[in-house]
């Protein structure tokens, strides 16, 4: 078959056109790869920004009294026993209303936020148990004791009950935090096997 010299050139600018087409798209993909991958392994779990949020959030975790753990209200409740100004009493004892106010409304928080079923939940529940029976020791009759004067009776109950109630209480806060790191292990094995997929994917 005879092909004239006319037909190669077309089909030769026919060429050159899809090569000029298809160069600039095959660059601006391999650009946008390479981008998407850099913005996923700088988001990604362990990556950059999410280290520097959980700095950021173990640094206020450290500093702050938690509301989920009675620890500030341990304070508090010894901090009234030594108190003899009636106004800075007053304020303590306040304070420890506050701080009930805080522990409950953080416990409805996360009660509605964690399966019910799992590890931490139950855990959670047991140490809300003796938390409340800690609460209800401080409000109605560790503080009316001191209020009253009777500073060897709340001395007993600081020591005794309260006491006891504070270290179950304690108990149930260390299992939370084993079942609650438990879990994010698991999420973070999950989430770093998902995106490490799906870059392939992308790639």
């Amino acid at each position: 078959m005879h092909i004239s010299i006319r037909t190669i050139i077309d089909n030769a600018n026919i060429s050159k056109k899809i090569l000029l087409f298809a160069g600039p798209v095959a660059i601006g993909f391999g650009l946008f790869s390479f981008f998407a991958y850099d913005t996923m392994s700088t988001v990604q779990i362990n990556g950059p920004m999410y280290n520097e949020i959980m700095i950021t959030e173990s640094l206020i975790a450290d500093v702050l009294p938690p509301p989920e753990y009675l620890v500030e209200e341990a304070l508090v409740a010894h901090q009234m026993l030594l108190e003899r100004d009636p106004a800075t009493f007053s304020g303590l004892a306040e304070r420890a209303r506050t701080l009930r106010k805080e522990y409950l409304d953080r416990h409805a928080y996360w009660g509605e936020h964690i399966a019910e079923g799992g590890l931490a939940f139950g855990v959670m529940q047991e140490s809300d148990a003796a938390a409340r029976q800690y609460l209800s020791l401080l409000d109605d009759a560790y503080i009316p004791a001191l209020q009253r004067g009777e500073r060897a009776k709340a001395e007993a109950l600081l020591t005794g009950p309260m006491h006891n109630a504070y270290a179950q209480h304690r108990l149930g806060v260390e299992k939370i935090v084993v079942a609650a790191t438990a879990r994010n292990a698991e999420l973070e094995a999950d989430a770093g096997n998902t995106l490490a997929t799906r870059t392939v994917y992308l790639i």
